[in-house]
């Protein structure tokens, strides 16, 4: 189960660095990053001499080559993540610990709407109840499928940036996202929607949101055992359609299946994301 966490995680991704513009009545959180070259025309906050600059909005010009603009137009940016201890908690049965793992995958955009894509979590160090977990050959690794990290809102009301992760395949709520084994079990497959959260402020009280950074902590937690903390998200409404579900999603659900049995589940780690450039999550 433990392999859930890695959907967060990466980024998503994940991203998280993504994100969507606004649709409806209100506007989602978008991503901008620091981008040397000519300006692309989307909306920007200004052309600077340096990175160094554009990360501190510093000596704003109108002929210096690093732009700090909206993450848009077909663009593409890696990032990868790391994490410390994650755990999958299912509603009946022991929890699947990982001691840490590992992602990478790529942010894309279109359309006012960002994707994180390509996230592969890796777990290492996995056990149940003491005994080793793993989804292939190697001792204690647990590996995930390809994932997708869409962002937006966990809902209308508190407004907190989060980010969904799901299988690649959009419109698979119910799709693996993992699937491994247990000594002396039978199979655990992992399958759903995780959704974590970037809190305001990182570990160390550092501003996350409408701030340049090139790290950001995704958080994914429990409300009880088994039981996301957050079960919705408020996403830009073309994406919503596309993925089959209601601008105001609510089947963020988090299941794990193991000998016939199917129980809800969650996950709870805190991921460390880090982009090749300089970004911001604007909120």
């Amino acid at each position: 189960m433990r392999r859930i966490s890695i959907v967060g995680l990466c980024f998503a991704a994940v991203l998280a660095f993504s994100v969507v513009a606004a649709s409806s009545a209100s506007a989602l959180p978008q991503f901008y990053h620091c981008a040397e070259g000519v300006s692309k025309g989307e909306l920007e906050l200004g052309q600077f001499n340096t990175e160094a600059e554009c990360e501190k909005l510093e000596n704003q010009n109108t002929t210096g080559k690093w732009v700090n603009r909206e993450f848009n137009g077909g663009e593409k940016e890696s990032f990868t993540s790391t994490s410390g201890t994650s755990t999958l908690e299912p509603l009946i049965g022991a929890n699947v610990v990982c001691k840490k793992d590992k992602d990478k995958g790529e942010i894309t955009s279109g359309n006012h709407s960002m994707l994180a894509q390509k996230v592969v979590v890796e777990f290492e160090e996995c056990e149940r109840s003491g005994k080793e977990c793993k989804s292939g050959t190697e001792a204690g690794k647990i590996t995930t499928v390809a994932m997708m990290g869409t962002l937006g809102y966990n809902n209308n009301t508190e407004h907190k940036v989060a980010m969904i992760l799901e299988n690649e395949a959009i419109g698979t709520a119910g799709a693996e996202l993992a699937k491994f084994t247990c000594v002396g079990e039978a199979e655990i497959l992992v399958t759903g929607r995780v959704v974590g959260l970037f809190p305001s402020e990182n570990a160390n009280k550092e501003p996350q949101l409408n701030h340049m950074r090139r790290t950001f902590e995704l958080v994914f937690t429990c409300a009880t055992k088994g039981k996301q903390a957050d079960k919705e998200i408020l996403l830009l409404k073309e994406l919503a359609e596309a993925m089959g579900e209601a601008e105001q999603m609510t089947g963020a659900h988090l299941m794990s299946h193991q000998g016939g049995l199917e129980v809800e589940s969650c996950e709870t780690t805190t991921d460390i994301i880090t982009f090749t450039k300089i970004g911001e999550i604007m909120a």
